[in-house]
């Protein structure tokens, strides 16, 4: 049977139906089997690959051998990605344009906080954190996998690894010490690649086995922290045909990670693209023919689309929704769970869905449940997640991802923050391969204490730290709009300064926003207020506002006094990011307010800004407005006497795609290939365009809408008072092919060719 290029996978599978998942998996790898790589990695999941790909691309020459024991790559928690993995995947692999085809986009994070009885949000925050996506585990693990094999790396599933560790290994036998050489733990295969298993001499190892820990956990049980843990309870489920989540909350539909934040803790809602239903021979073809393309330069956006994708090489796909709670494991349930369901999965999942009305109507009849989708169990439950290996590097060995420890699936921290801890120790790794073998065993020790340091001491405590920094900011709508523009201003407002399209050293030591020190002290300081040593603000269903009125005075002198010090120190510098350093100065206005405004400022801005008069031009421009502070809505009115709900209703009816652009005459190429899009859109109503360069009141345009959109640079694109992003993003929906159907739920028509 002759096999194509395009279809070798299902040919090979067809040519030879004994062969089984692994099997397959593993013919796809460039070299033979060796007892002697330079470097072993346990685990194939997408922490270990970017390890081997990183070391890879850095040290070619190195025999790197990766063992899985799955027998093929298989669908898990930790779906979402932030800007870490994309900055990552556009360097190291290849520009995340491509990823368009097989992933779903994600613009950052999107956070509801729900009041306590539960009835309404009372607080939103929309932010991004760059572009990036929901993944598929199965699909991206296999990606990583093929990629990795692509490059030279050989990737073997179904085998099983050990270690056996020894005095030797750990440094303390007196023969080795008096060496220069150092000696890594006997790998020992299981039943690979013969009966009764193989012996592996590698001179390096990596234990990326995640909450196994199988090197890890030779060395010590794992440490937890003082305190409240968490558990997180979750299952997979289908919009229904006809079910609009966005009419039951505002904004649903923007392509970010949602965060539902109420007392005990948090949800997440992530959609994704699902390729489960898709025979492993068939996803190897599609993947083969991505990568097979990019490392050809062909342009992504000559690639066929998804749906082309899926017919060409008969992938099945369809979208689902994760949905899933992390909670504080102190809050006390019910005796008795039985109304709730069958088994503690089905049960506190649906005891928190009940228990907060906002999640009950914005789940049913929205999102049907899928049981059983990923195989055995319908409910998926995780108990105690926060913890650390005591030693995470030895002799000739490092521990990254979950294997060194993990704290909550909050911000993402398991891939986000892990990526951190493989290109650390991929770099460390070089470092001692280049080492003649006098200085190697040195370095070794130097490398050790390097990255012990890094991710026991500084990285997982400071993610622990920011867990519950965040988790208190959830207690109570008036803590969560202080505390969330203050992580932003104090975690992230060098991101545009500091960070370009590709992961470097300021990503390891960023760690998502906690890596700064000013966030630790800031965060330390309210903690001794919400989480004193004497265990006060212990909540389990008490109104906080009543029974720790004076911890909340104690909380609003610190907040006066942290508004004097963080605003002085960011004004000056935070002009990147987003201006947060401008919301922070507003922290005695969020901690009074009890009440929102029930039209947005941005609206009021709009309506300003589509009156096209010399006039309006004129009324951000005095003096006795503060633009870095939320303007009344009454300035935006001009002494108009504005009703804001019908002009709320005006504005979405006639503009609800707004560009904030830059004319020809600056020369702004973004904004021109972002109406040059637009256009070629054919919408209705038409998008309205302010050439802010040519207005009078341009500067303070910016200000206004760097501190409302998060974005100082141009264009600007809002639909329906919402930005959607610049230039970039604009185009990365389009080649997504999510961009019409985003403007066509927004009310806008579509008159494209082809659309």
């Amino acid at each position: 049977m002759t096999i194509d290029n395009l279809h070798h996978f299902t040919q090979l599978r067809a040519a030879h139906p004994e062969l089984t998942d692994s099997m397959l998996l593993n013919s796809n790898n460039s070299s033979k089997f060796s007892t002697k790589p330079d470097v072993v990695v346990a685990g194939a999941g997408i922490i270990g690959l970017c390890y081997a790909i990183q070391l890879k691309n850095i040290s070619p020459h190195l025999n790197i051998a990766v063992y899985e024991k799955s027998r093929a790559p298989v669908q898990k928690i930790g779906e979402s990605t932030l800007s870490s993995f994309s900055r990552f995947t556009n360097g190291a692999v290849m520009p995340h344009d491509y990823f368009f085809r097989l992933f779903g986009l994600k613009d950052g994070l999107q956070f509801y906080c729900i009041d306590r009885e539960g009835v309404e949000v009372t607080s939103e925050d929309i932010g991004g954190l760059d572009l990036s996506f929901q993944l598929d585990r199965r699909m991206s693990e296999l990606f990583f996998t093929m990629w990795a094999q692509r490059i030279g790396i050989n990737v073997y599933h179904g085998v099983e690894v050990d270690f056996e560790v020894s005095d030797k290994d750990q440094g303390s036998s007196p023969e080795f010490q008096d060496t220069h050489h150092f000696a890594a733990p006997q790998v020992k295969l299981k039943n690979f690649p013969k009966p009764g298993g193989t012996e592996v001499d590698a001179k390096l190892v990596c234990d990326a086995s995640g909450f196994s820990r199988k090197l890890t956990s030779k060395f010590g049980n794992k440490e937890t922290f003082d305190g409240w843990n968490c558990d997180a309870y979750w299952a997979y489920f289908k919009q229904k045909e006809g079910g609009k989540a966005e009419n039951r909350l505002d904004h649903w539909d923007y392509p970010a990670t949602k965060h539902m934040c109420f007392p005990e803790g948090w949800g997440w809602f992530i959609k994704l693209i699902s390729w489960h239903h898709a025979p492993l021979a068939n996803i190897m073809d599609l993947v083969a023919y991505i990568i097979n393309k990019a490392k050809n330069g062909v342009a992504a956006e000559a690639i066929p689309s998804i749906k082309a994708l899926s017919a060409m090489f008969d992938c099945p796909f369809e979208f689902i929704t994760s949905i899933g709670w992390a909670v504080r494991n102190d809050h006390k349930f019910p005796e008795n769970l039985d109304e709730y369901g069958d088994g503690e999965g089905e049960r506190k999942f649906n005891y928190f869905k009940r228990r907060y009305p906002t999640l009950n109507k914005l789940m049913n009849g929205v999102y049907e449940l899928l049981p059983k989708y990923y195989g055995k169990q319908t409910y998926f439950v995780r108990k105690s997640m926060a913890y650390r290996s005591p030693i995470v590097a030895g002799e000739g060995w490092f521990a990254i991802g979950n294997s060194a420890g993990f704290t909550n699936p909050l911000i993402s921290p398991g891939i986000n923050a892990g990526i951190g801890t493989a290109v650390l120790a991929a770099n460390l790794t070089k470092e001692i391969f280049d080492q003649p073998p006098e200085k190697a065993r040195a370095v070794m020790q130097k490398c050790i204490t390097t990255y012990q340091t890094y991710s026991h001491d500084f990285m997982i405590p400071r993610l622990h730290l920011m867990n519950h920094y965040w988790y208190n900011s959830f207690r109570d709508h008036r803590l969560f709009e202080v505390m969330v523009p203050c992580f932003w201003t104090l975690g992230i407002d060098d991101i545009d300064v500091q960070y370009v399209d590709e992961f470097t050293e300021e990503d390891v030591n960023w760690v998502i926003g906690v890596g700064h020190d000013k966030f630790v002290d800031f965060s330390g300081k309210v903690l001794e207020i919400l989480e004193p040593s004497d265990g006060l603000a212990e909540m389990n269903g008490v109104n906080i506002s009543e029974s720790t009125t004076a911890n909340y005075k104690e909380l609003q002198e610190n907040m006066k006094e942290m508004q004097e010090v963080v605003a002085l120190e960011f004004n000056s510098s935070c002009s990147g990011y987003m201006s947060t350093s401008a919301k922070i100065c507003n922290v005695r206005g969020f901690l009074s307010k009890n009440t929102k405004s029930s039209v947005d400022e941005i609206y009021g801005l709009i309506s300003l800004v589509t009156r096209e008069s010399e006039q309006s031009q004129r009324v951000l421009t005095t003096e006795s407005v503060d633009l870095t502070q939320p303007v009344d809505m009454n300035v935006y009115a001009a002494k108009r006497g504005m009703k804001w709900d019908k002009e709320l209703q005006r504005l979405n009816e006639e503009y609800p795609v707004v560009v904030f652009s830059k004319t020809n005459q600056t020369y702004c190429p973004y904004s021109r290939k972002a109406k040059q899009l637009l256009q070629a859109y054919q919408l209705s109503p038409p998008p309205k365009i302010i050439e802010v360069d040519l207005r009078e009141d341009a500067a303070q345009l910016k200000t206004v809408l760097t501190r409302l959109t998060r974005r100082s640079t141009f264009p600007n694109i809002l639909l329906r008072g919402k930005t959607i992003g610049g230039s970039d993003d604009l185009h990365a929906l389009h080649n997504a092919n999510a961009l019409r159907d985003m403007f066509l739920e927004a009310g806008v028509d579509v008159h494209m060719d082809g659309m």
